[in-house]
């Protein structure tokens, strides 16, 4: 009768964490949904390029694969005769190829449920992939169990990226969604063969797909992701032998294609397989911003490129420590934000001018339960070597993304992957001690206060960020980036072009619904 009891109640036990995982994880979803529809003071439509994918869509099936200057403004890159190209990845356009058919296209943005769908799952994969860590360290239920399921549940949904993605559906966010949707299923594959020991088998397929996808998203992302794929080729041909054969040579033919197909877009796109973006050249596909006169060929951030390179390493140590510490955007901080600024501006002296875009929050306040799990890694016994090599993907991706000349908010994002996996190495050092009986007390303290310090940063930076990009200025702002062009505006900012009337008059007329100018 005992036994009985027993079981009845370590059922009833296990139903209550999972029942609680499962309803904050909806609520997440919901959230994310109903934070991309407009509620709050800015209207989402607003929301830079959030037609933008929609009309590339529309022209792609026209047979063309430029897009309209008032569509693109300042973020197009343009050949010399003003046809604009969008140089962001082409795999946001999934979910139009999926759906565009049955979709009021253009009336009707796809942008929100894009975003919104990308960033909803790769959270819930993030989710998955740690809870099942978790529940493997604790198996046995308990109230405890219970309420640290859901507490990790809470600062995954809106203690992540993923809130951050659902602010708005900014062109922007359309591709970093996609990659962070990607990754999060590559973590979760990972972590899956990790913990149970099974043979790699066709899970390096399911890994060479998030890849190839991150590389049509972000590049900087699909490299770390390449790199992972590989990683795990090696080890399932010399653990599995034969056996790992043929899903070897699917996985590697699934990121060869990925890499043929990006440098063919490449070429329909610009003209080279070898053309990613604009240049600072008038000779060829020219920064929007240049073209249009807003920033000029010898402007400092020009320099910097041109002299030290996109992606330098000399720029690691000082991004990632500006990432880190900055203070979150506020009135009585600014004064400290400025002077971590002036620090970092110092430190980077010899590698040019390197743009910092707003809001500021570093990833100590932004993050910070996140971060005190990732320093517990250090502290970890008994990880499945598998689940370490996996730092080899998302830390990959990391380390490119702060070796870039440009800081901004929204690439905290493509780092945030690397914490996570320290994290799940470091809840191999917490869940032990919290499942003791008892518990742990200092851990438990510090753990709760981290986590819910860093989702109280996240809601007021995710309130902060909704409006970022937004199309409607007030009256006395400072810049209008994002703004619409009327015709006239379109002429205006074109009168120093090296065009002909006529064609000034065509690239600024009015787009139609096929993504053409009329």
């Amino acid at each position: 009768m005992e036994r009985s009891s027993a079981v009845s109640t370590a059922g009833a036990g296990i139903f209550g964490a999972r029942a609680v995982s499962l309803a904050i994880a909806a609520a997440g979803a919901l959230f994310y949904a109903l934070l991309g529809t407009g509620i709050g003071p800015h209207a989402t439509e607003d929301a830079f390029g959030a037609d933008i994918y929609d009309l590339y869509y529309l022209a792609i099936l026209d047979g063309r694969f430029d897009l309209p200057v008032r569509v693109l403004r300042f973020e197009g890159h343009y050949a010399p005769d003003g046809t604009g190209y969008l140089y962001h990845g082409p795999a946001p356009l999934l979910t139009r190829f999926a759906l565009g058919w049955a979709w009021p296209l253009p009336q009707v943005s796809m942008a929100h449920l894009s975003v919104w769908f990308w960033a909803a799952a790769g959270t819930a994969c993030f989710h998955l992939a740690l809870a099942d860590i978790a529940r493997r360290l604790w198996p046995e239920e308990s109230r405890s169990r219970t309420l640290w399921a859901g507490l990790l549940a809470l600062v995954v949904w809106f203690g992540s990226p993923g809130v951050l993605l659902a602010a708005g559906p900014s062109l922007y966010h359309e591709t970093i969604a996609l990659a962070y949707g990607v990754t999060g299923a590559f973590v979760l594959l990972w972590t899956r063969i990790a913990l149970s020991g099974r043979p790699w088998g066709w899970t390096l397929a399911g890994l060479a797909i998030c890849a190839a996808l991150a590389l049509h998203a972000r590049p900087n992302v699909a490299v770390g992701l390449y790199l992972g794929a590989m990683i795990a080729i090696g080890l399932a041909l010399w653990n599995d032998r034969r056996r790992a054969v043929l899903p070897a040579l699917l996985a590697i033919a699934i990121l060869g294609a990925g890499g043929a197909g990006y440098l063919g877009f490449n070429a329909m796109r610009f003209g080279s397989a070898m053309t990613v973006h604009g240049s600072y050249d008038a000779s060829s596909v020219r920064y929007g911003p240049v073209f249009w006169g807003r920033e000029e060929p010898d402007s400092p951030r020009a320099s910097a490129f041109l002299e030290h390179g996109r992606f330098n390493v000399q720029r690691i140590l000082p991004n990632l420590a500006l990432y880190t510490v900055d203070m979150p955007a506020g009135y009585f901080l600014r004064s400290t934000s400025r002077a971590i600024e002036a620090a970092y501006r110092r430190a980077t002296a010899d590698l040019g001018y390197i743009r910092i875009g707003g809001p500021t929050v570093g990833m100590l306040w932004l993050w910070t339960g996140w971060i005190a799990l990732s320093a517990a890694a250090l502290f970890a016994r008994n990880m499945p070597r598998r689940l370490v090599a996996l730092l080899a993907a998302t830390g990959g991706a990391a380390l490119l993304t702060l070796s870039y000349g440009t800081v901004e908010l929204r690439y905290r994002f493509d780092l945030w992957p690397a914490l996570a996996t320290l994290a799940a190495l470091g809840l191999y050092a917490v869940v032990p001690r919290l499942s003791r009986p008892g518990g742990a007390p200092v851990v438990t303290a510090l753990l709760s206060a981290t986590m819910l310090a860093g989702l109280l940063v996240s809601g007021l930076t995710t309130y902060a960020y909704r409006d970022d990009f937004n199309t409607i200025y007030p009256p006395d702002a400072e810049t209008t980036f994002y703004a619409h062009w009327s015709e006239e505006e379109c002429r205006e900012k074109g009168r120093d072009l090296d065009l002909s009337p006529d064609r000034l008059a065509q690239i600024c007329a009015t787009p139609s619904l096929g993504g053409r100018a009329d």
